[in-house]
């Protein structure tokens, strides 16, 4: 999930594309065991593993764990002209940039709703940023 993110994508005439997140990532499993104070050291180790597998993603260059479940990353990644982007992962897609049949690109983004955000604020997620 990201919180407190600075994000850009600039897609070129071509249909490249450059996409920047500058912010946390949080496992959203860790929200509400963290606020309620019950993540434990084994816990807290688990999520230092799954930083090293961000790590090892393409386009992450910069994974700190910063404690219950949040990181502080940076990611860059360009993508090819002609060719499906998703950001940051195939696994976490934010958002898309799917070339057309009709030479045309299609940028598609996931949007929580309303009741979505207020969930996760009610357990300690706070997502904003650009």
């Amino acid at each position: 999930m990201p919180e407190n993110v600075d994000a850009k994508i600039t897609i070129g005439k071509d249909g490249s594309c450059t996409f920047t997140y500058d912010g946390t990532l949080t496992f959203g499993t860790a929200l509400a065991p963290a606020k309620q104070g019950a993540l434990g050291a084994s816990d807290e180790a688990e999520f230092r593993k799954e930083g090293g597998k961000l790590r090892r993603e393409t386009g992450f260059e910069k994974v700190d764990y910063q404690a219950t479940g949040r990181y502080k990353v940076f990611f860059e990644k360009i993508g090819n002209r002609g060719r499906p982007f998703h950001s940051l992962s195939q696994e976490m897609k934010f958002f898309a940039v799917l070339p057309q049949a009709d030479r045309t690109i299609a940028v598609a983004a996931v949007r929580p709703s309303h009741g979505d955000i207020q969930q996760l604020n009610s357990i300690g997620g706070k997502i904003k940023g650009t």
